[in-house]
C-alpha cells in the first residue's frame, strides 16, 4: 500500500487519513505496518467460538445468551521488534448496564488455562463509560492499570453503522509499556484519541503505561485476540492486526524463534510439586531450545530469610543447541509448616538470546490445596467481663487474647502468576476472639499506612460492603461445612449478614437474615479498627461450653492502588465462601 491513504504518527492525538479509509470493511494501513491478521466475519476460518456464531458477515452471541466469546490465534507479535496495533470494527445499540458491551482482549499467550489471565482489555458500553485495562488478573479482581474513557460523541447513534477502533501498543523500555486507544471520527475522517474524565472536565487520555514485569508477567508478545459479547446486540464485522517492524527484514524473522522459545521454557508450564510440612520433594524441569541458534539460561532460587527453605542446586547453568533437550531435577526441603513455608521461593531465569537477554522470575508452584491440606486453628478464649464495643481495643480481655495474624495475601495471577499461590499479605491483619454465655466476641486491627485513601462508599445495611475496604467473617456453627453465616463490615461499621442454608451456595444465600449484632469501629495511629458483639442464640445456638469448635474464615479487602484481599485460613479461590477451607475456632 502507498503512503498517500495515510499518514500515520504514532502517539499524536489524531491520525489524518483519507475521509473513505474505512468505508470499505477491511483497513488500510499505514506505511511500513504488517498486516498478521485481518479478518472479516463471513466465515469462522481459524476461530474458536464459545455461545457465538457467525452469520450475515458478523461474529455475535448466539440468541439468547447473556455472555459468548470468540477467539483466534495468530503468528506471535513481540514488542522488542515493534509496535502492534489492533483494529477491530463492530456496531450496537446503548443500554443500560453490561447489555450490547463488546470486550476485547489481547491475550500474552494462547493457551486456554492463562488467555483469561494476561491480557490487554478494552471494554466498550455503548452509551456510557469505556474501560481500559491491562491485566495479567482475573476480571473479577482489581486491575493493576486501568483507565476509565469517556463514551465518544456521535459513535453508536446509529445501530446499523460500524463504528472502528484502535490499540497502538508501544515497548518504550526495558520494562515500560504504552498504550494508545483511539476511536475513529467519521465526522472528520480522523483516529481520535480517547477522553477520560479528570477533575469533572474532559481530557485526551494519557497513554496507558505498564510494567512489562508487573503487568504482564515478564512477557511482551501477544500471540491471540478475542471478543466478548454481552448478549446478542454488539455484532463485530472485522478484526485486524498489525505491527511496525523495529528491525530489517533479515532479523525479524528470529521474532517467532524467539517468543516460541520464550513460551517453551516459561515456568508457567513446569508441573506443580506436592508438598506436605517436614517433608521433600523432587522439582524436575525439561529445558528444550526450540530455536534455530545456540541459546544460554542460568536459573537462580531466591529464598526469602525466614523461611524453612532448602534447594539444592540453588544455580544453574544450561547451555542449549538449536533442538537439544534436558531435564533438570532440584531438590526441594521445607523444614517446616505452612507458616513456614511463605514467601515461596521464587525463580530467576536469566536467558541469553541471539540479539538480547531476556530476565524473568517465577514463584514456586506448589498445590497449596493438596500440600496443605488441614486448615488453620485459632482459640478463643472466655471473658471474665465483656469488652466495651466502642472500637477502641484497650479492653483487658483482648491483651488475654491470642492474635490471629500472618494473614495470608493472594496476589492473584498478577506478580506471582499462579492461582494456587500465596504471599505474606502486605498489610496485615489480627484479629482476636472471646466469647461468653450470651456473645461472641471479635476485635480487628487492619494495618493501613493511608488512613485517609481508604476506600468507604457504602452507607446502608446488607449493601455491597466488600467493594469498600472491608472485613469479612464467616462462621460454621455446627461445622457441617455446608451452612455458615457470613458478615461483612466496613471502617464506618457498616454492616452486611445473610445466613447460607443447606445445599449450593447460589440460590442458598439468605442476606433478608439479620444478626441483632453490635459493631463499632474506630481509628488508631497507623490502623483502622473494630469490634464486633454478636449473639450465639440469632446464630440457633445456647451458651457453648469450652472445647466448643467453629467453623471459621476471615477475609480483609484493601481497596486502595491495586488492592489487596489476605485470608487468616487461604481458600486457595477467589472468594471466602470455601467452607471446606474454613480454619477451626476453638473455645477455651
Amino acid at each position: 500500500m502507498t503512503g498517500t491513504t495515510r499518514a500515520l504518527v504514532l502517539g499524536a492525538l489524531v491520525f489524518s487519513l483519507s475521509a473513505s479509509a474505512l468505508s470499505a470493511d477491511l483497513f488500510e494501513y499505514g506505511d511500513g505496518e504488517k498486516v498478521v491478521l485481518e479478518h472479516v466475519f463471513d466465515n469462522d476460518d481459524g476461530w474458536g467460538l464459545n455461545k457465538a456464531t457467525i452469520s450475515d458477515g458478523e461474529l455475535k452471541a448466539m440468541e439468547g445468551q447473556q455472555w459468548a466469546g470468540a477467539r483466534r490465534e495468530f503468528p506471535p507479535l513481540d514488542l522488542h521488534y515493534g509496535d502492534i496495533s489492533v483494529y477491530w470494527r463492530f456496531r450496537s445499540t446503548p443500554r443500560s448496564g453490561e447489555h450490547g458491551k463488546l470486550y476485547l482482549n489481547l491475550s500474552l499467550t494462547s493457551d486456554p488455562y492463562q488467555w483469561e489471565q494476561r491480557n490487554l482489555c478494552l471494554n466498550i458500553r455503548p452509551g456510557t463509560q469505556h474501560i481500559f485495562y491491562i491485566d495479567p488478573g482475573n476480571m473479577c479482581f482489581p486491575h493493576h492499570s486501568e483507565m476509565l474513557l469517556t463514551h465518544p460523541a456521535g459513535v453508536f447513534t446509529d445501530p446499523s453503522i460500524y463504528e472502528s477502533f484502535r490499540l497502538v501498543i508501544r515497548k518504550t523500555g526495558p520494562d515500560s509499556v504504552v498504550v494508545e486507544p483511539y476511536y475513529w471520527d467519521r465526522a472528520l475522517g480522523a483516529w481520535l484519541m480517547y477522553r477520560t474524565p479528570y477533575d469533572g472536565r474532559e481530557r485526551p487520555a494519557p497513554p496507558m503505561l505498564a510494567s512489562i514485569k508487573k503487568n504482564m508477567q515478564w512477557q511482551s508478545y501477544f500471540e491471540s485476540l478475542g471478543f466478548g459479547m454481552f448478549t446478542d446486540i454488539p455484532s463485530v464485522r472485522a478484526c485486524a492486526v498489525t505491527q511496525i517492524s523495529r528491525f530489517p527484514a533479515d532479523q525479524m524473522t528470529d521474532q517467532a524463534a524467539e517468543v516460541r522459545l520464550l513460551r517453551t521454557l516459561d515456568y508457567w508450564r513446569v508441573d506443580a510439586v506436592v508438598l506436605d510440612a517436614n517433608s521433600s520433594a523432587m522439582l524436575r524441569m525439561e529445558r528444550a531450545n526450540a530455536a534455530h541458534f545456540p541459546v544460554q539460561e542460568t536459573l537462580q532460587w531466591r529464598i526469602a530469610e525466614g523461611t524453612a527453605w532448602k534447594i539444592s542446586p540453588e544455580r544453574v547453568t544450561t547451555k542449549l543447541a538449536p533442538d537439544e533437550r534436558r531435564e533438570l531435577e532440584f531438590t526441594l526441603e521445607l523444614a517446616g509448616d505452612f507458616s513456614d513455608a511463605l514467601p515461596l521461593p521464587r525463580l530467576e531465569s536469566t536467558l541469553a538470546l541471539a540479539r538480547r537477554t531476556v530476565k524473568r522470575t517465577r514463584v514456586l508452584r506448589i498445590d497449596m490445596k493438596a500440600s496443605f491440606a488441614e486448615p488453620l486453628a485459632g482459640t478463643c478464649v472466655r471473658a471474665k467481663t465483656a469488652p466495651d464495643i466502642d472500637g477502641n481495643l484497650d479492653d483487658p480481655v483482648w491483651q488475654e487474647c491470642t492474635a490471629l495474624s500472618r494473614f495470608i495475601g493472594r496476589d492473584l495471577l498478577r506478580e506471582i502468576g499462579h492461582p494456587a499461590a500465596c504471599i505474606p499479605a502486605v498489610h496485615q491483619t489480627e484479629a482476636r476472639l472471646a466469647y461468653d454465655n450470651d456473645n461472641l466476641y471479635v476485635s480487628f486491627r487492619c494495618h493501613e499506612p493511608n488512613l485517609e485513601g481508604m476506600v468507604v462508599k457504602v452507607a446502608e445495611r446488607d449493601g455491597f460492603i466488600w467493594q469498600d475496604d472491608s472485613l469479612e467473617l464467616w462462621l460454621d456453627t455446627n461445622l457441617d461445612k455446608d451452612t455458615y453465616y457470613h458478615f461483612a463490615f466496613n471502617p464506618n461499621g457498616v454492616t452486611f449478614d445473610e445466613e447460607k442454608k443447606p445445599g449450593p451456595i447460589l440460590g442458598n444465600l439468605d442476606s433478608r437474615w439479620n444478626s441483632p449484632c453490635t459493631v463499632k469501629a474506630g481509628r488508631e495511629p497507623g490502623a483502622w479498627t473494630l469490634e464486633v458483639a454478636l449473639p450465639w442464640k440469632s446464630m440457633g445456638m445456647t451458651a457453648p461450653k469450652a472445647g466448643k469448635k467453629l467453623g471459621m474464615g476471615v477475609q480483609r479487602n484493601r481497596k486502595q492502588g491495586a488492592g489487596e484481599m489476605s485470608q487468616w485460613s487461604p481458600t486457595f479461590s477467589g472468594w471466602g465462601h470455601v467452607p471446606d477451607r474454613f480454619g477451626v475456632l476453638i473455645l477455651e
